[in-house]
């Protein structure tokens, strides 16, 4: 099962209606439904890894602290977008850093290979949030969210550990790129 952004959307869009002037919990909701939406996601290999363990909290500070400078700061509005570009892009790769992915199957692997151990993540991905976002409009924000949280999937890069059983063979690393 893939990860389900346009509940992500519909999610990210009525929350942003309750938390509208509360940047903390606006913070604290975007990486709480982040971390729900990713929960199903699989990596594009296998297509068989749980995630098992990703630093939300860390997500959630950087967040806060760069929506926290967008506001306070009285700076343009292109400024405010920037601070919270970089939130976005700091925290994702933060929250990515910290990740693993179990080896547990929704259905059975095939009988030559063995998945043991964590799928582990090597390098956090590249985030899309280079430039400000072109709008802070709480109506369009969560589609551009998840369009760029779906590109930064694509990045996410790891290793399986696997084996060939009847075979004496070491064990030996199996590399993935990008998560759906």
């Amino acid at each position: 099962m893939a990860a389900n952004w346009p509940e992500f959307i519909i999610s990210l869009t009525n929350l942003f209606q309750e938390y509208a002037t509360d940047y903390e919990a606006a913070a604290e909701m975007i990486v709480d439904v982040y971390h729900n939406t990713v929960m199903d996601a699989r990596t594009i290999y296998t297509n068989n890894g749980l995630i098992d363990t990703g630093n939300a909290q860390s997500f959630k500070s950087i967040l806060k602290l760069k929506m926290g400078m967008a506001i306070q700061t009285y700076t343009p509005e292109s400024l405010s977008r920037q601070h919270f570009s970089n939130g976005i892009n700091q925290g994702v790769v933060a929250y990515w850093t910290a990740a693993q992915l179990t080896t547990a199957y929704r259905s059975l692997p095939p009988a030559h290979i063995k998945f043991i151990g964590p799928c582990i993540v090597t390098f956090p991905g590249i985030c899309s949030f280079a430039a400000p976002l072109p709008t802070m409009n709480p109506n369009e924000l969560p589609s551009l969210l998840a369009n760029a949280f779906q590109q930064h999937l694509m990045t996410v890069q790891g290793l399986h550990t696997l084996i060939r059983p009847p075979t004496p063979v070491p064990p030996y690393p199996l590399p993935w790129v990008g998560i759906v």
